[in-house]
């Protein structure tokens, strides 16, 4: 059963058909350009700015468009959260979270890069993933110009996001690369397989559902999977040890459910810091609906999980010891 302040945004969720996913990319662009423009968050908008603009792409692929959202305040928590969008690696652009970035941006006190990677399946893996891994070492990179410490930086994405995430992840790992300091999977994709419980029993959910699913992967990666590489599905990476720190939250009735709940099990086993949360009575992307009790609770917990892990690696200060207590020593 949803829980009860759900219920009505579980009936009112759009569904798209993914088969061809340019009307659904349409319908989602005019979507979310239309709340922005109308500044339905018009509150947050006034405590944190925002820019777009483009950065250069080091492998083959055309610059890479990012929108950096700045706090408001005088005091910055010195790190920054590298974001991945949701919408099945077909749909989405930098306008679909933007809601949930400003809301980070101002409650973490922390400078906020959304990505928008390029889409399959006009561009299959890897060229999402090789936009995600080159938006984190630009904001790693530019450290200095962007106010940052590059030794806090959350790792974060949304369902086909979260993937992203987990695979920069990896990714970085396996190459050398700098680490982020917390890697934030939120009802994440991480299994092309599809054979978990929850995909065979969550089938027709708000949301999100198998047959959604089933299209994602085939536009993602193509008919033919003999060969999947763990940066483009990481449940199959055999070594989860040395990743980050990770938050993996997960939905009851959201057919990506289990697969995300394995995959913080075999970090744990792998001696990977894990912060795991599954709420029941929710469905995929319950927690932007600003009405619900409890998907305000997820949010404030993703917003705690972050100032937690800039607090984590934050630079020590200095125990000042008054002359009074040096005189007793």
């Amino acid at each position: 059963m949803f829980d009860p302040e759900l219920t009505l945004a579980a009936e009112a969720q759009p569904r798209f058909d993914y088969s061809q996913p340019t009307n659904a990319r349409s319908r989602v662009a005019r979507m979310g350009a239309t709340l922005v423009t109308k500044r339905y968050w018009k509150e947050l908008e006034a405590a944190v700015s925002y820019r777009d603009l483009t950065i250069p792409q080091d492998a083959d692929g055309p610059p890479i468009p990012i929108r950096i959202y700045t706090p408001n305040t005088a005091v910055l928590s010195g790190g920054a959260v590298v974001f991945f969008h949701g919408g099945g690696f077909m749909v989405g652009d930098l306008n679909v979270e933007h809601y949930r970035c400003l809301k980070w941006a101002q409650e973490t006190r922390t400078i906020v890069v959304s990505c928008d990677y390029r889409l399959s399946p006009e561009n299959r893996f890897p060229a999402a993933l090789e936009d995600c891994t080159g938006c984190f070492a630009w904001v790693a990179d530019n450290a200095t110009d962007l106010g940052i410490d590059p030794s806090r930086i959350v790792v974060a994405g949304v369902s086909a996001g979260g993937n992203l995430a987990a695979s920069v992840s990896l990714f970085n790992r396996d190459h050398g690369l700098r680490s982020a300091c917390l890697q934030m999977l939120i009802y994440p994709a991480l299994d092309d397989r599809m054979t978990s419980q929850s995909m065979n029993t969550h089938t027709d959910q708000p949301g999100w559902t198998r047959v959604d699913t089933k299209h994602m992967w085939t536009h993602y990666l193509g008919p033919l999977r003999d060969n999947v590489s763990p940066y483009a599905a990481p449940s199959r990476a055999s070594d989860l040890s040395g990743l980050p720190p990770a938050y993996v939250l997960t939905a009851e009735f959201d057919p990506l459910r289990d697969e995300a709940t394995d995959y913080a099990l075999r970090l744990t086993s792998a001696g990977v810091a894990v912060d795991f949360r599954n709420f029941a009575g929710t469905f995929h992307g319950f927690d932007v609906v600003k009405e619900s009790r409890l998907a305000q609770y997820a949010m404030n917990d993703q917003i705690f999980a972050i100032n937690r892990a800039m607090e984590a690696t934050a630079i020590p200060k200095p125990t000042l010891v008054s002359a009074t207590a040096n005189a007793s020593l």
